[in-house]
C-alpha cells in the first residue's frame, strides 16, 4: 500500500532521526535546521492539498518535481527559527501575526500609491442587485503610456484629479494606514523609527497622531498621549559603532544527572514494614484449615475473602456451606467447605466476644495522601466500629508456621490503613492481621 507523501516524509524523518542528526552538526544553527524540516513537512501538505484541488494523484516523484519547480522559481524560502537570537528582515505582509521584542520600521513609504495605472481593477455599480450580481460590473485596465515620465503629463494630472483618481487615492491611503497598523503593532517592548529629522513619519491626509510627531526641541525623552518616547540624535560622522562581542561557541549542555523521585502512587501491600512495630495480643479464632498444597495463592486469598465477607455481612445466609462450596469451585480452590465455614463462624464469634462491634464494614475502599503527598489507594478487608474506636483487620492466607514474624512484615500496610481511617475522623483502637487458614488473630502495635 502506497503511503501519502506527507506520511512517507514523516516516516523518513522519524526512522532516520533527521532531527537528531542535524542537531549534532552545529548547535548554533540547529534551531534553523529543525525549522527547515518543519517547513518541508508544510510543503508536503501544501503539495497534497494542491493535488486534491486539481483532481490529480499525489505521488512521491511528483512531490520531488514540485519541490524542484519551487527551487527554480526561488520560492523555496528557508524557514526562520523564531527562538533564535537574530535580526529578521521582513516585509510588511510577511510580518502579519508575528511579534518581536524590538521592531525597527525602516523605509516606510511617504505617499500612498493609488491603483490607477497598469493595475487591473474590478469596477462595480453603486447599487448591487443580488438577482443579477454581474450587472454593471466590469474589469478596467488603464495602461500608462508615458514610461517613467511623471511630471508635466496633462492626461495623468486630469485622471488623478478626477473623481475616480480621488477615490483611488482615498482607498490607497486607507490601505496604507492598515499596513502601518500591522507594522507598528508587531513590537512587544520597543518600536523604533529611523528618521532624517526633516519630516514626520507619513500619515494619511487629515490624520493626526501626536505620538508620531517629532518634538520641536532636541529632547531625549518625553511622553505624548500616554506613549513614552526616547530620542537619539545622530550627526554625520558620529561613531555609533558598538563594541564587537567576543565570539562564543555554544554547544550542548551536559546531560542532567538522573534524579530519583518518590513514586506518586503507592499500593498498601507494597509498603515496607515499620521498624518500631511490635506484636501485641495473639488470639486463637478457630481451627487451622487443611488445604491442598500448590494452589494459586491469589485465587485462594480471593475465595477466602469472599466467604468471610459474606458471613460477616449476613451471618444468617441460608445454606452457608453450599454457598462457600460454590465460591471455592468458582476460584478452582480445593478445600473442605465445612472447615472453611466453621472457621468463618468461629472468627465472627471471637470478634463479637472481644470487640463487641456495633457495625461490620467489609472491603472498605479508600484513597489517602500521606505527608509526602503520595496517593495510597486500596481496600481495607474489615473495619469494626466499636465504642472504643475502629478496629482494623486484614485477612492473610499465609500458611507458614512463623505467623507472628510474618505479621510484623505487614505493619506498613496496617499503618497506611490507620492513617486513612484517622483522616476520616475515626479514632483507631487497634489493628490486626487475621491468618484465616491458621485460625490466628495477631495484633500489630
Amino acid at each position: 500500500m502506497v503511503s501519502p507523501t506527507s506520511e512517507l516524509l514523516d516516516a523518513v524523518m522519524i526512522h532516520g532521526d533527521l532531527s537528531g542528526i542535524i542537531s549534532q552538526w552545529d548547535a548554533t544553527r540547529a534551531g534553523t535546521r529543525r525549522a527547515n524540516l518543519e517547513a518541508l513537512r508544510g510543503l508536503a501538505a501544501e503539495y497534497e492539498s494542491g493535488c486534491i484541488s486539481a483532481s490529480v494523484a499525489a505521488s512521491h516523484a511528483g512531490f520531488l518535481i514540485w519541490c524542484g519547480t519551487l527551487a527554480s522559481s526561488g520560492k523555496d524560502h528557508s524557514a526562520l527559527d523564531q527562538s533564535a537570537d537574530a535580526v529578521q528582515v521582513m516585509t510588511w505582509h510577511g510580518s502579519k501575526g508575528l511579534e518581536w521584542p524590538i521592531v525597527i520600521c525602516l523605509d516606510l513609504p511617504e505617499e500612498p500609491r493609488p491603483r490607477i495605472w497598469n493595475s487591473p481593477l474590478a469596477v462595480s455599480p453603486p447599487d448591487f442587485d443580488p438577482d443579477n450580481p454581474l450587472a454593471g460590473r466590469r474589469i478596467r485596465f488603464w495602461p500608462y503610456p508615458f514610461g517613467s515620465q511623471e511630471k508635466d503629463v496633462p492626461l495623468r494630472n486630469m485622471v488623478e484629479t478626477s473623481d475616480t483618481g480621488k477615490k483611488a487615492f482615498e482607498d490607497a491611503s486607507a490601505e496604507q494606514s492598515r499596513l502601518h497598523y500591522v507594522v507598528m503593532t508587531r513590537a512587544r517592548d520597543f518600536l523604533i523609527f529611523p528618521l532624517d529629522g526633516k519630516k514626520d513619519p507619513w500619515l494619511p491626509p487629515g490624520v493626526e497622531c501626536p505620538a508620531l510627531k517629532l518634538p520641536a526641541t532636541s529632547k531625549e525623552e518625553d511622553a505624548v498621549a500616554g506613549v513614552r518616547r526616547r530620542f537619539r540624535h545622530l550627526t554625520s560622522g558620529e561613531d555609533d559603532s558598538s563594541p564587537v562581542a567576543e565570539p562564543t561557541v555554544t554547544w550542548f549542555a551536559p546531560p542532567l544527572t538522573p534524579k530519583e523521585f518518590a513514586p506518586a502512587e503507592l499500593t498498601p501491600s507494597g509498603l515496607p514494614s515499620r521498624v518500631n512495630a511490635v506484636i501485641g495480643d495473639d488470639l486463637v479464632c478457630g481451627k487451622p484449615t487443611q488445604l491442598v498444597p500448590g494452589q494459586n495463592d491469589r485465587d485462594l486469598g480471593d475465595a477466602l475473602h469472599a466467604i468471610l465477607a459474606a458471613h460477616l455481612i449476613d451471618p444468617s445466609i441460608p445454606d452457608f456451606q453450599t454457598r462457600a462450596h460454590d465460591i471455592l469451585q468458582a476460584y478452582n480452590i480445593k478445600a473442605d467447605a465445612a472447615e472453611i465455614t466453621s472457621a468463618a463462624i468461629a472468627f465472627r464469634e471471637i470478634l463479637i466476644e472481644r470487640f463487641k462491634p456495633t457495625e461490620f464494614l467489609v472491603e472498605v475502599p479508600f484513597t489517602h495522601r500521606n505527608a509526602e503527598g503520595q496517593r495510597i489507594t486500596g481496600f481495607i478487608d474489615l473495619v469494626l466500629i466499636t465504642d472504643q474506636g475502629a478496629v482494623i483487620i486484614d485477612h492473610k492466607s499465609y500458611p507458614g508456621s512463623n505467623a507472628a514474624e510474618r505479621a510484623v512484615s505487614y505493619s506498613g500496610q496496617l499503618a497506611a490503613y490507620r492513617e486513612a481511617v484517622s483522616a476520616q475522623g475515626l479514632a483507631v483502637n487497634s489493628s490486626w492481621i487475621h491468618f484465616c487458614t491458621q485460625g490466628r488473630l495477631v495484633e500489630i502495635q
